[in-house]
Parts: structure tokens; C-alpha cells; sequence
């Protein structure tokens, strides 16, 4: 024989499971052989209930989740209750699409942006004030409209242009915008510009929210012609054209190399968090420079840009300007600049100061043999009836001033 009970269960959370079980007319149970009649058949179902009738964990919450998601609500969470005149507009909360009109949504005490939005209605934007464990109801009465485009971005600061023509600040709401196909540009100091395009059709509602990307520790570098070697504070970190990720805040120097080219140095500085843009044009042609330190451990860096280390550091082809040169040697920086052209070789040596006020270490430019004072004072006493015109070409091409106590050579 067997029998139906009903049972009516009550658990924590207030939820009732009503319902009935079947049961054998015989249960066989562990010991001595027994038949259990039909009057102790509740006492063994309220046994079997007690331990097989487990709930989930959550479950006795579940009349406190969230209505729009089923996501268990937190008790310190209060309730947005969105009700809408156009059904199944779209509403956003804190500009991410939570659902549909109508719609129960738990959100965070505070501050949030309510958006709702419908094509062939105006949007509907309101600011609201969660309060922990309350409930607030937001009606929104949506005003037919012809079609809005709406740019908005979490960066301060910010612009749309439209078409390259049209700009404005964000964010905005546009509604004089004629149907078809568009381009946008959406910019902010110290972050990349982002492009893209969208489709106006008249009663359309388009909203464009982007987290633009942060400028800091960017670096852009490109190069005619393409493919050089490039190294960021003497090391080595792609091709160009190359985009560069994790610099950190400061001046740096660049180095381009590229077989049967000049090496070319340039450097940038972000400390502002903005991002670091090097563009060059590579040439063939180029001029020799040397730096003389006189220390084995010496490192020598041209523009931030480590090239060598050693008593003498020769670079063989170096592109046409006027470069910063520092050598570290002994604990010191000594820094200096140098102007390197194609026709001539450029020669750096240290001056290593005695420590007096008015004898620091410093970087000396060592010029050519045809440069030097002595070279031309000795061919003036060999010039003979030419002297006229040797002092014209003294003048005209040493770059130094007589030095105090040489030998001036009185010319007939």
C-alpha cells in the first residue's frame, strides 16, 4: 500500500513549499527485519524531510534580488523603479545599458545618471540620489522627437568634431544633424584622439560614450624611410613605424639606425604626461664623431642614448646637427654639445677640473688641425709675400680667439 502526505514547509526568508511526497507501504531499515504500518509512516517523513529538503544557499534571499537581473540585491544597495511612457525604451544607468522600461534596478548609495531612451522620442536624462535600503521611482514621460546624436566621455576636458568641420564640448547633444553617414573625432589633453563613424536616420537616437586612452608612457616614432632600428635610453625596442607602450615620465633619448643610413639622434620629453612623437628623415650621408674620455669605465650618451663605453667611443656616420654629449665617468656627468657635419670629423675630449671655482670637468670640442691657431700662425711664417691674404684666411675660418700667451708672429 502506499500513501500520499501532504507537507507545508516554512524556512528562513518567508518562502512556503507546499506539496506532497509518495511513500512506499514497506521500508526496510538496518537491525531486526520490521514492517512499519501506516501510523508510523508521518514520523519517518518528517525524518526523510529534514534531512533530503535542502535549499540552496541564496535561495531563502531570493525575494530580495535584484528584479532586473535575479542577482541576490545587498541590503545596503536601494532601488531605482523606472517606469517609462514609450515600453521597451532602453535605460542606461551610469551610460551602460541596463535593461528596458519598465525595470527595478539596485544600485549603489550615491550619485547616478539615469538615461532612457527611445527612437522617435527625445531621451529622457535625469540625475538621481540613492539612499541605502530605499526605494525611488523615476517616471519618465518621453517627448516625441526627430533624433538626437549624444557624445559623452568619463575624460574632463573634451571635444567632438563632426565631419572636420563641427566641434563641441563634451558632453553634448546634437539634434540638427542631417541623415547619413558621418565622421567623429573625440579628443581630451593628455589622451589619444579616437575616430570612428556612425548612421543618422531621422528619429534615431545614437548615444557614444568612449573612455578615451590615457597619452601617458605613449611613444610614437616614424621614419623615412620605414624599418629603422630604434632604441629608447640605449635600448633597443622595435621598428619603425613603431607605437610604444610603458615609458615612464621624464626626458629620454632616441637612436634610429638603418643599414646604409646615418645614425640619427633626437630626444623627448613627457614629463607631462603627454605622449613622446619622434618623426625623422633618414640620410646617407653623414659626419665621424669621436669622444675621448680617457677611462676605460666611461660610458658616453648622445642625447640621452647610450652609444659606448671605454677611452675612446667612435660613432663612423652620424646624421648632420648639433647633439648633446654626456659621459659619466668617475661618478660624474660631464655634458657638452657638439656640431657634427658631413665634411669634417668631430672630436670630443673631457676635461677633467682640479676642483677650483673656475675649473670644472667639461667636454672640450677638439677642432680639425686646419682650425687650430698654431697650424695657421706657422704657415703664416712661411707665407712670404702671401701674408696679406693668409691673415684674411685666419680670421675668416678659425673658430677660436688667439690664445692668451701664444707666440704671435709679426708678418713682414
Amino acid at each position: 500500500m502506499r500513501q500520499r502526505l501532504p507537507y507545508s514547509i516554512r524556512l528562513p526568508g518567508s518562502i512556503r513549499l507546499p506539496g506532497s511526497i509518495r511513500l512506499p507501504g514497506s521500508i526496510r531499515l538496518p537491525g531486526p527485519r520490521r514492517r512499519l504500518g501506516s501510523t508510523r509512516v508521518p514520523l519517518l517523513c518528517g525524518l526523510l524531510l529534514s534531512a533530503l529538503l535542502v535549499l540552496p544557499p541564496g535561495l531563502a534571499r531570493a525575494q530580495g534580488a535584484d528584479a532586473s537581473t535575479g542577482s541576490p540585491a545587498q541590503a545596503s544597495e536601494g532601488l531605482i523603479e523606472i517606469r517609462a511612457s514609450a515600453r521597451g525604451a532602453k535605460v542606461y544607468i551610469d551610460n551602460t545599458v541596463v535593461g528596458e522600461a519598465p525595470l527595478d534596478h539596485y544600485a549603489a548609495p550615491g550619485t547616478h545618471t539615469v538615461r532612457i531612451a527611445a527612437d522617435g522620442f527625445t531621451p529622457y536624462v535625469r540625475r538621481v540620489e540613492v539612499s541605502s535600503g530605499k526605494k525611488l521611482t523615476l517616471n519618465a514621460n518621453l517627448v516625441p522627437g526627430a533624433g538626437t546624436v549624444e557624445f559623452a566621455s568619463p575624460v574632463g576636458g573634451g571635444s567632438v568634431t563632426i565631419d572636420g568641420d563641427r566641434k563641441w564640448t563634451l558632453p553634448t547633444r546634437i539634434t540638427d544633424i542631417t541623415p547619413g553617414e558621418h565622421t567623429f573625432r573625440m579628443e581630451a589633453p593628455g589622451h589619444e584622439a579616437l575616430e570612428g563613424t556612425f548612421t543618422f536616420a531621422k528619429g534615431k537616437n545614437i548615444f557614444i560614450y568612449e573612455s578615451l586612452q590615457s597619452s601617458a608612457g605613449l611613444l610614437h616614432v616614424t621614419t623615412r624611410p620605414a624599418g629603422a632600428r630604434v632604441y629608447v635610453d640605449g635600448e633597443e625596442v622595435g621598428v619603425t613605424p613603431l607605437d610604444h607602450a610603458g615609458v615612464d615620465a621624464g626626458v629620454h633619448g632616441v637612436r634610429l639606425e638603418l643599414d646604409g643610413y646615418a645614425t640619427l639622434f633626437r630626444s623627448f620629453d613627457n614629463t607631462d604626461g603627454s605622449k613622446g612623437e619622434v618623426s625623422a628623415r633618414l640620410g646617407r650621408s653623414g659626419g665621424r664623431l669621436v669622444v675621448v674620455t680617457g677611462d676605460s669605465a666611461a660610458e658616453v650618451a648622445i642625447e640621452g642614448s647610450t652609444v659606448g663605453a671605454g677611452r675612446r667611443v667612435t660613432l663612423r656616420k652620424v646624421k648632420r646637427g648639433r647633439y648633446k654629449v654626456e659621459v659619466m665617468t668617475g661618478g660624474e656627468a660631464i655634458e657638452g654639445r657638439v656640431e657634427v657635419s658631413e665634411t669634417a670629423r668631430a672630436k670630443l675630449r673631457t676635461h677633467n677640473g682640479d676642483g677650483s671655482a673656475g675649473d670644472r670637468s667639461r667636454l672640450v670640442e677638439v677642432p680639425p688641425f686646419y682650425k687650430r691657431w698654431v697650424f695657421w700662425a706657422a704657415a703664416a711664417a712661411g707665407a712670404g709675400g702671401a701674408a696679406v691674404s693668409t691673415v684674411v684666411v685666419i680670421n675668416a675660418t678659425t673658430p677660436q680667439a688667439i690664445p692668451e700667451g701664444d707666440a704671435v708672429v709679426s708678418l713682414p
